[in-house]
Parts: C-alpha cells; sequence; structure tokens
C-alpha cells in the first residue's frame, strides 16, 4: 500500500542522472526505494486489498507489477496531489495510491488515489535505466559491533543545528562515536577556524530493538532466480 511517505523519499533522489538511476526511486509490489550513491533508504509497504478498495475508472488495482523507476520530481508531485487524511472519511484506503496493472503494458506508470469524492489520476513515464543493487550494499545485522536506537527526530536535530555552522569544515564531516549499546552516543566536529563541536545523544529503550533481520537476504531473493 503506497502512502504519501513513500513519494515523499523521492527527496533523497540526486539531482543528477547518469547510468545509475540515483535520480528516481523504485516502485515494487513490495517496497520503494531510494539512493543517491551516497545514503539509501528501502521503505516496504503492505499489499493492498485489491477486492475492497475504492474503484478508480481506469485503474486496474493490483500487487502484481513489475518494478519500475519514478523521476524525483514525479514521484513528489504525486505524493502531493495524493487526498490529505480528513475527519469525514476515517478509512486508511482512501489514502492509499494504487498502481494499475495498466502500468506493465507500456513505458507509463498507472497511479490512482481517491477520497471518493474527487479522483485522481497519474500517467507519469518510467525512468529507463538501471538501479542500483541494494542488496551489495546493505550491511548485514551480524557485522553489527554495537545497536543503538535513537530517536529519529533528535538525531536529525542534533545534526541539522551541528550543520548549521557556517564555517564548519568543508565538506562538513560529524564523526559519530558509540560505545556500547547502552552509552550515550557522542558526536564531534570541527569548524575550519579550529572550534570543536560536540554533542551527545541518549538511547532510547524501545518495547523490542528493530530488526530487519531478512535485508539483504530479501533483496537478493527477489533478483535471483528461483
Amino acid at each position: 500500500m503506497l502512502r504519501k511517505e513513500h513519494f515523499g523519499i523521492a527527496k533523497l533522489a540526486s539531482n543528477d542522472s547518469g547510468r545509475y538511476a540515483t535520480g528516481s526511486i523504485q516502485v515494487t509490489p513490495k517496497s520503494v526505494r531510494v539512493t543517491d550513491g551516497k545514503l539509501l533508504l528501502l521503505a516496504e509497504h503492505a499489499e493492498y486489498d485489491t477486492e475492497n478498495c475504492p474503484k478508480i475508472e481506469g485503474v486496474t488495482a493490483t500487487n502484481d507489477f513489475a518494478p519500475f523507476l519514478l523521476a524525483k520530481k514525479d514521484a513528489l508531485d504525486i505524493g502531493k496531489q495524493m487526498p490529505k487524511i480528513s475527519k469525514k472519511f476515517d478509512v486508511p484506503a482512501l489514502y492509499i495510491a494504487q498502481v494499475g496493472s495498466e502500468s506493465n503494458e507500456n513505458g507509463t506508470a498507472v497511479i490512482g488515489a481517491t477520497d471518493l469524492e474527487n479522483a485522481r489520476v497519474w500517467r507519469p513515464k518510467k525512468v529507463d535505466a538501471q538501479f542500483p543493487k541494494l542488496d551489495l550494499v546493505i550491511p548485514e545485522l551480524s557485522c553489527a559491533k554495537a545497536v543503538v536506537t535513537v530517536d529519529p527526530h533528535l538525531l536529525a536535530h542534533l545534526l541539522t543545528q551541528m550543520g548549521e555552522f557556517q564555517n564548519m569544515n568543508n565538506p562538513p564531516a560529524v564523526t559519530i562515536r558509540i560505545e556500547s549499546d547502552s552509552d550515550v552516543i557522542r558526536l564531534d566536529a570541527m569548524t575550519s577556524d579550529g572550534e570543536a563541536l560536540v554533542a551527545c545523544l541518549m538511547p532510547i529503550t524501545p518495547d523490542s530493538a528493530v530488526s530487519n533481520d531478512d535485508y539483504p537476504a530479501k533483496l537478493r531473493a527477489e533478483r535471483e532466480p528461483a
């Protein structure tokens, strides 16, 4: 089930195009992926209830479609134009994008969404390029030396503030040090004037550690013949 957030990860895509589709997102029946060559994000999505989903003219909802690439701009435009959550219709299916089986027929993706009052159908051109093999990049969990869980908003806030120092070394760099899975995380940076920036972030203790153990094995299984 593709939500606004899945299209929104296109913000991480590169603004440049080349041999590899780093300026696009890859949409597959199981996840949406993006990489700019320096970072990557894979966001799984659940299967769509094609039997009970709202019907949209021109879109035959399916979970069985060939993976395709969407240009950064197209993906962001779809995310912005998707129906906004309304108290009037508190039905999750109304805020999900449907991928149509028509996407498999030509070089155009067919994606639809509706809030029951208005329906939108997008037909962006698929990007014809090779998407990087992410399973060759994502580390195995067994290789981790320390496992720390943090609040993503606090980490982003802290790094953003450090990056706002105008005279930080070029290119800006922050060194992260983790002693153990229960210790404070230390972040160090240095400005071009030799001024130190030292930050700390407390780890959090969730109900259970987040472990997506099947990666990168899942990705290898997808592209290797049975």
